[in-house]
């Protein structure tokens, strides 16, 4: 499944959110992407106005129904792909697997 992620500037995690209404903040709380695959809406603090937010469509080894029910569920398996890890797949130009 593809996901849309951005990444924080300041604590480099990548974010998606896994649900519609699934507001998903970075662990700094800088920014944060909403709406899953119905729309995207992307938050982030006033200080980063006129910055530009790395923006990426990642494949995952998830599947439409692990993001609902780890959003519904308050699992919070999903929902972050870390620094090292988008690195690494973006250089093999690889996918994703849970994180």
């Amino acid at each position: 499944m593809r996901v849309i992620a951005i990444q924080c500037p300041d604590c480099k995690m990548w974010v998606y959110s896994r649900d519609r209404h699934d507001m998903r903040f970075c662990p700094c709380r800088t920014i944060a992407i909403d709406g899953g695959r119905d729309y995207t809406k992307i938050s982030y603090h006033m200080s980063l106005c006129g910055m530009k937010i790395k923006r990426r469509v990642f494949k995952i080894k998830a599947t439409l129904n692990d993001l609902y029910v780890d959003y519904n569920t308050y699992g919070n398996r999903l929902g972050y792909i870390k620094p090292h890890v988008a690195k690494r797949a973006m250089n093999r130009r690889s996918d994703i697997f849970k994180t």
